[in-house]
């Protein structure tokens, strides 16, 4: 069950991410999100 829950919440965050563009994600969001150092560099 935890990894349904992990692929879910990796799909969600990805469309998310796609439809609002990284400054529309809510900031709380983004104080969380691993490998962010990765997504700034691009």
């Amino acid at each position: 069950m935890k990894t349904e829950l992990l692929t879910t919440a990796v799909i969600s965050g990805g469309l998310a991410g796609l439809k609002c563009g990284y400054d529309g994600l809510p900031k709380d969001w983004l104080d969380n999100l691993r490998g962010k150092n990765k997504l700034l560099v691009c």
